[in-house]
């Protein structure tokens, strides 16, 4: 269908055998787009026999994508947000990990401020004679008081800083 040519690596076209394997080509642009219309929701569904393992679909003009439908195992790519999702895209909040125990990730760089559950940590840097202390709210840096920390209020960060 589309081509004769059977190498889509140097030809562009489309194959499709009678084995149900699909080989699309082309050159200088996309070779393949799948439109849902009026409704957000599944684009693209992946199975492995009869087992539904995956979607890729539309929310709001995002795209998300995960397991199967009827979980919430979904992550939705926003245009400046990667989030949790539904299986239909919709935000699903304190649901998932960012890795685990036996697969972790190595390193995180952030540019802004990280919020860890009622702990808010800031990009600011403390000068010498600061301590890194618990204000209630989150942690910041403060002068450090003239007889030293007070018992468990201060976060002693000298071998890291000093």
């Amino acid at each position: 269908m589309g081509t004769t040519a059977t190498d889509r690596t140097t030809d562009d076209g489309v194959s499709v055998n009678g084995y149900g394997f699909v080989d699309v080509s082309r050159s200088s642009n996309i070779s393949g787009r799948f439109t849902r219309r009026a409704t957000d929701g599944a684009i693209v569904q992946f199975r492995q026999d009869s087992t539904e393992v995956g979607s890729i679909g539309a929310y709001f003009g995002a795209m998300y994508i995960g397991s199967p439908t009827g979980t919430d195992g979904h992550i939705r790519l926003g245009q400046a947000e990667l989030v949790p999702a539904t299986s239909t895209g919709a935000n699903r909040d304190n649901y998932m990990d960012l890795g685990s125990s036996s697969a972790r990730f190595k390193d995180l760089y952030l540019s802004g401020t990280a919020s860890i559950g009622n702990l808010t940590i800031a990009g600011a840097q403390g000068t010498d004679g600061q301590l890194l202390t618990s204000t209630g709210s989150g942690i910041a840096w403060e002068d450090a008081p003239a007889s030293g920390p007070s018992t468990g209020k201060a976060i002693v960060l000298s071998m890291i800083f000093g």
